[in-house]
Parts: C-alpha cells; structure tokens; sequence
C-alpha cells in the first residue's frame, strides 16, 4: 500500500466518521424542534440543512469567548 492509498483511506474514514457525527446530532435537534418549536411557538418545523446551519450558529455565538488565547 502506497503512502496516496493510505492517505486516500484517511481522508474516506474521516468523512465517514464527520457524516455519523453530524447525523447523530443534527436528528435529535431536527426532531425536537419539529416536536416543540410549532406548537410552543408557532415557529415553522425546519429540515436538515437548517438544523445543521442551527447547530452551528449556536457553537459559534456560546463558544465565541472559549479560546485559549483569551485565557490568562
């Protein structure tokens, strides 16, 4: 096995492993939504791709102050 096959075989296990990450946590949030947000608050239910836009806007705003570099 050369060193691209190997590379090659890397790159496909990490992609493969960030798809199950994400679908493992993007239906929970989609599904819970879908369950509360309507009726709660009369908020439309979303798909997959906003929930995952969701997922990401919410880590952005609370880990905005959580870097290393902020801490002394």
């Amino acid at each position: 096995m050369n060193n691209f096959s190997k590379v090659l075989t890397a790159l496909g296990a990490f992609i493969g492993v960030l798809a199950v990450w994400t679908l493992l946590v993007t239906i929970p949030v989609q599904l819970l939504w879908n369950w509360l947000c309507p009726e709660l608050f009369g908020l439309p239910k979303i798909g997959f791709l906003q929930t995952v836009g969701l997922i990401v806007l919410i880590n952005f705003l609370l880990n905005r102050g959580n870097s290393k570099s902020d801490k002394s």
